[in-house]
């Protein structure tokens, strides 16, 4: 039925009047409706083929061959996808787009869609000629005329070829970030480009990205954009690009390295370009095989988060990095994060850096491996310890109390009878609050005032503190 709607839309676009107007010419019988559809589709040598073979009796065989492909006609049924379906309405822009051309020719076609009359609100028809040079774009006319090779996003992504190398005759999908025309704002775009008649024909639209407050979410989008563009483009230009140093926005860029039979060469780095084209021994600081661990990523497994000590591009010292490493073919592709350089001379923001750090070995490895970490010995650091409460305020995670698992916001009186996991459970979803009382350091073995940074995150409770002397 989808492509039904689809088809409809370019049958107005092929009346070449308004809706309403349309509607009241909207053909009466089913070959009438059938001609002009296969006149839409270019298919010249369709038209009038009910009535060459079966004469008479033409009318009633394509009624009987469409009875379930859903041809109305008396009813005048037409009407655009809604908006609230942004996939389909996209797909209908862009085969309305075709009718126009295969109708009104291509200069007349051209000049719609370069002309405010043709936008609507996020949504706009971009066209390439038979020789990707970019002959349409309403929103921004200072493009038009560029070659797909030079129409790039701001910083500097080969947008235009990514377009073009996956446009087909049947039609596919294509994502990149793009300027919305509505906010002004780079957001993430998807765009439904045809190629026909030697054009490509497109329109997408739009919708947030991935926010860099969610550290692991981010550097996984990066990373899926890097092996999109090189599933549609091709190496040579997939690395060009990421040694582009427009490429990296502050500490986030992403790598690429290529396993030639075991052995690691750098190919494209914009924090580290000194190291493009080497191999070394990917050993970090503390003595970690980095490099063994990226090698042994497969394709198959979909992807690997790799933690180890690397030169942070803004401070060019060694900080703790976090990067999702993704195979494709012979190319490793990594992005990652780094952890913030915060002293324990400053306990308040070192606990809020350490709670954060269990937001994103969450987000990382799930709740299972979180709670699995924050269970070991290894996850304490002097008085720092994570404790983590279930959606029923059940604590499931507590490492320097273990005797504890179990307990809920009930159980939580200090010393003096203050109910603070009653304030910890009030904690709203996606807020962070900090609640003291007194509890037991772990350092001392004595009860101490304690000041804990508590964060809802999926219904569950994140906590860590500080004690003071």
């Amino acid at each position: 039925m989808k492509r039904l709607v689809l088809i409809l839309g370019a049958v107005i676009a092929l009346l070449g009047v308004s809706v309403p107007a349309a509607l009241a010419q909207w053909p009466t019988s089913c070959v009438e409706l059938n001609d002009l559809i296969e006149a839409g589709r270019g298919n010249d040598h369709n038209v009038g083929i009910y009535q060459r073979v079966y004469g008479d009796q033409a009318e009633a065989v394509c009624r009987s061959e469409h009875r379930d492909s859903g041809f109305r006609f008396d009813a005048r049924p037409y009407q655009l996808p809604a908006k609230s379906d942004p996939a389909a309405y996209t797909q209908a822009l862009v085969e309305r787009a075709i009718a126009r051309y295969n109708n009104d020719g291509l200069q007349a076609t051209l000049d719609y869609y370069n002309s405010s009359q043709s936008l609507d609100g996020q949504w706009y028809v971009f066209i390439f000629d038979e020789n990707d040079v970019l002959v349409a774009h309403a929103p921004t006319p200072s493009i038009v005329g560029l070659h797909a090779r030079d129409v790039v996003g701001s910083d500097r992504f080969p947008t235009g070829l990514q377009v073009v190398a996956d446009a087909t005759p049947e039609g596919a999908w294509t994502s990149y970030s793009w300027i919305n025309p509505e906010t002004g704002e780079a957001e993430s775009k998807h765009s439904w480009v045809v190629r026909y008649d030697g054009l490509v024909f497109g329109s997408g639209w739009y919708e947030p990205g991935q926010s860099k407050d969610n550290p692991p979410a981010y550097a996984q989008a990066l990373v899926q954009q890097a092996v999109t563009l090189y599933e549609s483009v091709g190496t040579e230009d997939t690395l060009a690009y990421y040694n582009l140093p427009e490429s990296a926005d502050g500490p986030w860029y992403v790598f690429a390295i290529e396993d030639r039979a075991g052995v690691l060469y750098s190919v494209a780095n914009a924090n580290r370009p000194d190291i493009v084209g080497t191999t070394r021994e990917r050993i970090d600081a503390n003595g970690f095989n980095y490099g063994e661990a990226f090698a042994a990523v497969t394709e198959e497994g979909g992807g690997e988060w790799v933690s180890y000590l690397f030169t942070h591009p803004q401070t060019r010292e060694d900080a703790p990095k976090h990067t999702w490493i993704v195979r494709r073919d012979n190319l490793l592709f990594g992005a990652g994060w780094y952890e913030p350089a915060v002293s324990k001379d400053d306990p308040a923001a070192y606990t809020q850096a350490f709670v954060q750090r269990a937001l994103n070995r969450y987000e990382m490895v799930g709740l299972d491996g979180a709670l699995s970490y924050y269970n070991s010995p290894e996850s304490i650091d002097g008085p720092w310890y994570v404790f983590i409460q279930d959606e029923t305020t059940a604590i499931v995670a507590h490492a320097a109390r273990p005797e504890r698992l179990g307990l809920t916001s009930d159980d939580q009186v200090d010393i003096r009878g203050f109910h603070y996991g009653a304030v910890i459970a009030a904690v709203p979803e996606g807020e962070g609050r900090w609640v003291s009382y007194w509890f037991r350091n772990p350092i001392t073995g004595k009860d101490q005032q304690k000041h804990s940074w508590v964060v809802r995150h999926d219904g569950l409770l994140f906590g860590s503190g500080w004690y003071e002397e």
